[in-house]
């Protein structure tokens, strides 16, 4: 009776097999991959991955963005993990002479806690003064972080010279800075992002594998002869060694912009485009794997457009920089369209026409 049963169950699966698979070749091959992944894993608990292997599902993984969605053997994430350990060991320098300033040194260390705990309301300036007197020169931010690493809490009252300077000139201000992307072959190209800071607005985006002064002021010059507004009064940088000192005098003679140099390790003094790169790292650069440079611009041209178009800003009351959203009720869930932009990374909601 047993027997009987179980061979009624087989000829029921049997049909339903023939029916689903028996008509297409590539679902009957399927099937049997499929059951065989399943067995393999049954005897390996943990599968080990070499190179190639490694390139293979990154390709895939570009070229067929839901393909993985039903592996067995690897995830999305398992890939860009791969991918971020790569980047990791390509900029390693463990094992190299770090440089950089030399470390105070104690006595003067014990120094500047003693002024503070016995002058409590003095601050990195007073110090500075102070020490100054005893032929002793050291920079503020130095002492702000030995008191920081004692225990001391900064007061809070700050120098405002710089943020009063951004404030009244804001509307006239735009900032600039690079940022590098990591390929999948550990190419390393570098990004320049150019934002208007009033408005929020990416103004200008390129790639390029080697900037330097030539390279930069084609863009400059490419950029401002095809720009219609205004060109801005100041324009932001750091003291990166592709702003040099040819970059003040290219701005003024060709298109009356004064160049603005922030002070040295100050990455504050140009938070907007810092912000902008985090914000571009965390929703692009650090979510997908990127082939060349033309494949890198491509993706960074749409999400500049997405950027300036369709991302609300908290600084610009839940805006877009280039567009206000207009507020009304929703009566049904059938009038909020979706769309997915970037294959799929990033899916925006709007309202239907």
């Amino acid at each position: 009776m047993l027997l009987d049963f179980a061979y009624l169950l087989y000829r029921i699966a049997l049909g339903i097999l023939k029916v689903l698979f028996l008509k297409s070749d590539l679902r009957q091959e399927n099937l049997l991959l499929l059951k065989e992944n399943q067995l393999l894993r049954r005897k390996f608990k943990k599968v080990k991955f070499n190179n190639y292997d490694r390139l293979f599902y990154m390709a895939i993984f570009r070229i067929i963005p839901n393909a993985l969605s039903k592996a067995i053997l690897v995830r999305p994430e398992t890939i860009l993990k791969w991918h971020k350990k790569l980047v990791q060991k390509k900029w390693n320098y463990s094992n190299q002479v770090k440089a950089g300033r030399r470390k105070t040194k104690e006595e003067l260390t014990k120094l500047i806690v003693e002024m503070k705990t016995i002058n409590n309301r003095w601050g990195y300036r007073k110090i500075m003064g102070e020490l100054k007197k005893i032929g002793i020169i050291i920079s503020k931010t130095t002492i702000a972080k030995i008191l920081k690493d004692n225990g001391f809490v900064p007061n809070n009252t700050r120098d405002m010279g710089w943020w009063d300077f951004i404030q009244s000139h804001g509307k006239r201000i735009w900032c600039c800075d690079f940022f590098t992307v990591e390929t999948a072959f550990l190419q390393t190209f570098y990004v320049f992002v150019m934002i208007d800071v009033e408005t929020r607005i990416i103004k200008h985006v390129s790639v390029t594998r080697s900037p330097c002064q030539t390279w930069l002021m084609n863009r400059l010059r490419l950029y401002f002869a095809f720009y219609d507004d205004p060109a801005p009064d100041i324009l932001i940088t750091d003291n990166d060694g592709i702003f040099g000192k040819w970059l003040g005098p290219f701005l003024k003679d060709y298109f009356n912009v004064k160049r603005f140099r922030t002070p040295i390790k100050s990455p504050l003094c140009n938070i907007y485009v810092e912000r902008v790169i985090r914000t571009l790292r965390d929703e692009l650069t650090d979510r997908m794997i990127f082939f060349g440079e033309k494949d890198l611009a491509k993706f960074l041209k749409e999400y500049v457009e997405y950027y300036n178009n369709d991302r609300s800003h908290y600084s610009l009351d839940f805006d877009a920089p280039k567009r206000k959203f207009e507020v009304s009720a929703i009566e049904t869930q059938s009038k909020i369209t979706k769309s997915r932009i970037l294959d799929g990374l990033i899916t925006t909601f709007s309202r239907a026409a």
